[in-house]
């Protein structure tokens, strides 16, 4: 072999150590990045349904979160309609005086 052949092979191979070297890390983060964000979501169906299963056997229909009300899309025993009326009843005579 003369020389610009073993010139050609020796920048193929370099050609392919630094394909390997600048590739692998980006195929694995990527992969990495899916699983983080399949357990994110994991995890946040998790917690809703921990918080509304949590809510509703304490007897809770809505939740107040920064001035919203969140309702839990659990209907109501007749106890609780009627201490949320006995609340919102007292709650109007409240602001009417």
């Amino acid at each position: 072999m003369d020389k610009k052949t073993w010139i050609m092979l020796g920048m193929g191979v370099a050609i392919l150590i630094l394909a390997i070297v600048l590739v692998t890390p980006k195929v694995t983060n990527a992969y990495r990045m899916e699983g983080l964000q399949q357990g994110v979501t994991v995890c946040q169906q998790q917690i809703m349904n921990t918080l509304v299963s949590d809510l509703s056997t304490r007897g809770y229909t809505t939740v107040t979160v920064g001035g919203k009300v969140i309702t839990l899309g659990i209907i109501p025993t007749d106890a609780q309609r009627q201490a949320l009326q006995q609340q919102q009843a007292a709650q109007q005579g409240g602001v009417k005086q």
